[in-house]
């Protein structure tokens, strides 16, 4: 079973709505850190430290939803709501597609 997590966790978002949900929701800091662009984790990292260290901190999500999903080709942007820590979070993020697979490119609270 243990084999098949990682097989699973390899294989890349296939949706913008499925890396997002990584990000704010991991299962691992190494998955959650693998739904980033290489130069959007670089920018991250140079601000906030070792991206798995950060997401390891980061507090516990439910509650995610999606909405104003537009996706042009490659590109992507949606808007995801969810709660931490007893407070609703809005945030937009913007994804690419390379080889059939979502990154996040960037990201902002509303």
């Amino acid at each position: 079973m243990p084999f098949l997590v990682a097989l699973l966790l390899l294989a890349g978002a296939r949706t913008p709505q499925a890396a997002v949900q990584r990000f704010v929701h991991p299962v691992s800091a190494a998955d959650a850190c693998a739904q980033l662009s290489p130069a959007y984790r670089k920018q991250i990292e140079s601000v906030y430290g070792p991206c798995a260290a950060g997401v390891a901190r980061n507090p516990k999500t439910s509650h995610v939803a999606f909405s104003h999903v537009v996706i042009h080709g490659t590109k992507a942007t949606l808007q995801v709501s969810y709660t931490a820590n007893a407070a609703r979070i809005r945030e937009t993020y913007s994804l690419t597609r390379s080889n059939g697979v979502w990154r996040i490119t960037s990201s902002r609270q509303l």
